[in-house]
């Protein structure tokens, strides 16, 4: 969020953002990628046995099965904490938080150590071992990675190659939204 608050104030010419349609300002967001955001519990977990269906990588469970348990979850400042919001009301209830970070590898840490459940996108999800087991939501929830410049601002032709060369390298290729 404040990098975006830096776009529209002209202070930065370029960002890269995972945005929700509600974080969005006036600003110009050309998308790169779409993420879906998962739900991690350690794999001791009484659930962690729920397996895929045929043709799936990952399970899809209820957040409501989880309603008593503790969570780690992103900091109310970041732009992960309106897709929680979402998912949590969807649910309809309130997770017990047992903290907030602003650092997905603490939620990480956190999970492996038994301590609690997490919501990760995808990124921090394909590469995580046997310590972890991860589920769809049945809603699928994703944000977008975007690049964002002001409207109305000159975009400079490296700014302009830098923009296509993550569409190039990023795009379509860690979404997991199949």
């Amino acid at each position: 969020k404040q990098l975006q608050k830096l776009i529209s104030m002209g202070d930065l010419d370029l960002a890269f953002l995972t945005l929700t349609d509600k974080d969005r300002s006036d600003d110009l967001y050309e998308p790169i990628y779409d993420e879906e955001l998962f739900l991690v519990i350690p794999a001791g977990h009484p659930l962690a046995g729920t397996r895929p269906e045929d043709g799936e990588d990952y399970a899809t469970m209820d957040i409501r099965r989880l309603e008593y348990e503790p969570f780690v979850l992103m900091d109310r400042r970041s732009t992960m904490s309106t897709m929680l919001n979402r998912i949590f009301a969807e649910a309809g209830f309130s997770p017990q938080v047992l903290f907030e970070t602003g650092n997905n590898h603490t939620i990480i840490s956190m999970i492996r150590a038994n301590m609690c459940c997490g919501i990760l996108p995808y990124y921090y999800v394909k590469d995580l071992d046997q310590d972890f087991c991860c589920f769809h939501l049945p809603s699928r929830p994703t944000w977008q990675f975007t690049a964002s410049y002001k409207k109305g601002r000159y975009l400079s032709r490296p700014a302009r190659s830098f923009i296509d060369l993550m569409k190039e390298q990023w795009g379509d290729k860690i979404t997991a939204t199949q």
